[in-house]
């Protein structure tokens, strides 16, 4: 069963159907989670639920969740374009990743689904590739402003976002093994390095510009950690320096080329800044939510809107904030601020307790995550959201099998 919940999280996570059957992509993609989640809801009974914090947080969120649901389907006659089937649909997807934060994992099995992260976005550029050469779709985008995107077999967006996830991953795991004084052997640092490094190429060469600065801000910590130790011991290494040294040119003019098309990307035919069509679709996105302002208009409310929205490239709104306060309203975006601080104060308690990773670090995250989420829906992504979900249900089983040998010594 386990296996079968390996290759699931694949296919939902690292491949878009779109390519492979255009016209019933969506749909194809919508069974493929809901076997995810009759297999998460096996994987759950089988190996049982302990009573503790995070199977007491994740009741509470399914059963708000649930009382939603029901209001929106009372209401839905009331509320202008609501759809029965998007309010389904959304529903599941959030039910699907509460329900994940349940599942019961071995140390094997966690170590496995935290190599499933970082190879996703290797995953997704291959099978694009293989899209490429036997279908219609194309390996690289070519925008209207002229730059090329890679894309694998996801649009750039989306493969940015799948990359979001596995660079954080690569760093938490090296972040842990830094504040456990851990030396790894040659072969396992390589293979963490060697993720990150094709992560980190992917995501450049996807020029989405919010998912690279939040990769940005992660990497600045870590660089001024690293600094500051090497300082610190006085423990440089000469022939790395001599090596970057002897590569600096070639790297800025790498550099130069990559800056050039990302201010391309970045500016409109006026010199002004270039949202991509975001500020227009933020205003009528708004001006929807404001009509339904003290519970939204129902979860899934952007895909229902979708035929009547006139900026129709944009299928959410592209700014988390906007995205809750349409589908939930006021009173949705309260209990989803009290919820998450809820959440972040028992990561950071468990991050000291157990050497997880620093606490500095899950701040950076919260900050990176938090201006993305301005730009980009991440969390009802399932690029961003099944790898994120993922990394987190690996923390939360490490917390648990720590506390398990803790308790029985």
């Amino acid at each position: 069963m386990i296996y079968l919940y390996y290759i699931f999280i694949i296919l939902v996570g690292a491949i878009s159907w779109k390519p492979l059957i255009p016209e019933h992509g969506g749909l194809v993609l919508t069974s493929v989670k809901a076997c995810l989640l009759v297999i998460t809801i096996i994987l759950i009974l089988i190996r049982g639920i302990k009573v503790n914090f995070i199977m007491i947080y994740s009741i509470f969120g399914m059963c708000v969740l649930t009382l939603f649901l029901i209001l929106q389907i009372a209401r839905k006659d009331s509320v202008e374009y609501a759809n029965t089937g998007d309010i389904l649909r959304s529903y599941s997807a959030y039910l699907l990743l509460l329900l994940s934060m349940l599942v019961r994992l071995k140390k094997e099995e966690l170590l496995n689904i935290l190599k499933i992260i970082q190879v996703m976005p290797s995953i997704s550029v291959i099978v694009g590739l293989i899209f490429s050469i036997t279908t219609s779709w194309s390996f690289i985008k070519f925008e209207f402003t002229g730059v090329p995107r890679l894309q694998g077999s996801n649009p750039p967006a989306h493969l940015a976002e799948i990359c979001f996830v596995a660079i954080i991953t690569s760093l938490a795991i090296l972040d842990f093994y830094h504040i456990n004084k851990v030396i790894l052997d040659r072969g396992k640092r390589a293979k963490l390095y060697i993720f990150l490094f094709i992560n980190s190429l992917i995501i450049l060469l996807t020029f989405t510009r919010i998912e690279i600065l939040g990769v940005i801000i992660i990497f600045i910590f870590f660089l001024i950690r690293k600094l500051y130790y090497a300082f610190l011991k006085d423990n440089f290494s000469y022939l790395l320096v001599s090596i970057l040294s002897l590569g600096i040119i070639p790297l800025l003019f790498c550099l130069k080329i990559f800056i050039q098309l990302l201010i391309k990307r970045s500016t409109n035919n006026s010199g002004g800044f270039n949202t991509s069509g975001r500020a227009a679709a933020w205003k009528y996105f708004m001006e929807k939510a404001n009509e339904h302002r003290f519970f939204g208009r129902g979860m899934g409310a952007s895909e229902s809107l979708y035929p009547y929205n006139p900026y129709q490239e944009f299928v959410a709104p592209h700014n988390e904030y906007i995205r809750s306060f349409l589908e939930v309203g006021v009173v949705g975006l309260i209990i989803m601020f009290i919820f998450f601080l809820v959440y972040i104060k028992w990561i950071l308690k468990q991050s000291f307790k157990k050497n997880v990773i620093s606490n500095i670090f899950v701040i950076c995250t919260i900050i990176s995550i938090s201006i993305v989420s301005y730009y980009d829906n991440l969390f009802v992504t399932v690029h961003f959201s099944i790898p994120f979900i993922l990394a987190n249900l690996c923390f939360i089983n490490y917390v648990r099998l720590k506390c398990h040998f803790e308790d029985s010594d």
